[in-house]
């Protein structure tokens, strides 16, 4: 029994030091829910799943309908998350951290079918 604590103790110390921290200027959709524009925290929850907290208002998030990554484009920085917007509005498409990557494609495609030019944006996390 011991020993399945200090397990439990010793993933939730390695879960709170994964945490990361970014500033996002601009609202958002993430999982179908609109997020304010602020400092965030992005945590790993799940194998494949990160929750996304507002810091000044609570507001989380888990990210659903992600799926691994491709590569990495080196050009970004290593730990980031990825926007797609287009009519108005930005939508969290990719979130890399810890050296992995997931990604929402059907978002992505969605509005790239639209009317309007898709810009991506990459705002990274510390």
């Amino acid at each position: 029994m011991t020993k399945a604590i200090v397990t439990m103790m010793m993933a939730a110390v390695a879960m709170q030091a994964q945490t990361l921290v970014t500033k996002i200027e601009f609202p958002f959709v993430a999982s179908g829910v609109t997020m304010p524009a602020g400092r965030y925290q992005v945590q790993p929850v799940a194998n494949e799943k990160y929750s996304i907290r507002h810091e000044a208002t609570g507001k989380k998030i888990v990210l659903m309908g992600f799926t691994s990554a491709a590569d990495r484009d080196r050009t970004k920085p290593e730990e980031h998350l990825g926007f797609a917007c287009a009519a108005g509005k930005c939508v969290l498409t990719q979130v890399w951290a810890g050296g992995r990557g997931l990604e929402n494609q059907k978002v992505r495609r969605e509005l790239e079918a639209g009317v309007e030019p898709v810009q991506v944006a990459t705002v990274a996390m510390r």
